[in-house]
């Protein structure tokens, strides 16, 4: 028998390793094969991009990446946005997400023996109003 240092057997299982990233790419609109094509190029798993500016919600395929996405409404003019980029391999593992404002967005994934909630923020810099600081921080 093995033992991994805490008195526990070792059950078998590999580990296994995701690689994640926060990136703020200030729009996307203009860059998006470009930022699928980094993520593939470093092996990512899953990137939280902020700054997205895009309008709408909701998913997208787009070469080996899922994209869960969310912005402003349709008739306002771009700015913040968030999403989550996801590898085609852990689609299956998508058990929810939630677009909860144009400047949060949740996904829970279920590996095998864990569960995962990943929350995309892009949260208001300095300038902005104190009011709008305060609403962000309250839905969060």
């Amino acid at each position: 028998m093995k033992s991994d240092g805490l008195n526990r057997r070792r059950t078998g299982l590999r580990k296994r390793y995701m690689n994640f990233v926060n990136w703020k790419i200030q729009s996307i609109a203009n860059k998006k094969i470009k930022v699928f094509q980094e993520s593939e190029c470093f092996q990512i798993d899953l990137a939280v991009l902020a700054e997205t500016k895009n309008k709408g919600k909701g998913t997208e395929e787009i070469g080996k990446y899922g994209h869960i996405y969310r912005g402003v409404n349709k008739e306002c003019r771009t700015k913040k946005g968030v999403s989550i980029d996801i590898h085609k391999k852990y689609k299956h593992c998508i058990k929810r997400w939630d677009c909860i404002s144009e400047n949060i967005i949740r996904v829970d994934i279920k590996l095998k023996h864990h569960e995962l909630t990943i929350i995309g923020i892009y949260a208001p810099n300095n300038d902005a109003k104190d009011a709008e600081k305060e609403d962000f921080y309250n839905e969060l």
